[in-house]
Order: C-alpha cells, then structure tokens, then sequence
C-alpha cells in the first residue's frame, strides 16, 4: 500500500520524501486531490550492461572477416555512390540540421 503526496508537498518536500522512498515506503503523487498515476519508490537495483570489448583488426584478419575489395572496379563504384548521394550544394550526407 502507497501513501500518497501532493504535487506541493512533493515540491517542498523533496529530500523527505525521497529519504522515505528509499527506506521503503512509497508514494502515489496526487495534483489537487487527483491521482497522477506517477508512484515514487525504490526500485531493485539493475543489473549493470556487460561492457563489450574490442577486437583488433589483426584477430579480425586472422578470423577471416577481413578482406579487401578484389574487383578492380570496386573503387569507381564507391565514388559513384558517394556522387549519387550529393546535394545539389555537392555535400554527402544528411544537412538537415
């Protein structure tokens, strides 16, 4: 069972309110009397990412994951498709920003 706060004593508030949830106790926040449906509480703590470590391009090599391009065209092919993606301003890329 939560107890609940008004947006106003939560306002003023805060730090006891937060010291409550993380013993325990839960909030439900109201504004005017009207639940918010927002519920302050301590959740259980998640577990942290797995760091994903790097590979170095010589285990990729060795891997056999790596290789050149082996057609002799394959240089003019990429230019032509950098030249496609040109604005008419001749930048590549996204500029909308």
């Amino acid at each position: 069972m939560s107890d609940t706060v008004g947006i106003r004593d939560l306002r003023h508030n805060t730090a006891d309110i937060i010291s409550a949830a993380e013993a325990g106790q839960a909030f439900r926040v109201t504004i005017r009397g009207k639940d918010t449906g927002v519920v302050i509480a301590k959740q259980p703590p998640t577990p942290p990412t797995e760091r994903r470590r790097g590979i170095t391009l010589a285990q990729i090599k060795q891997a056999g994951l790596h290789s050149r391009p082996t057609t002799d065209h394959s240089q003019e092919a990429m230019l032509e498709m950098v030249e496609r993606g040109r604005d008419g301003a001749g930048r590549v890329g996204d500029h909308a920003r």
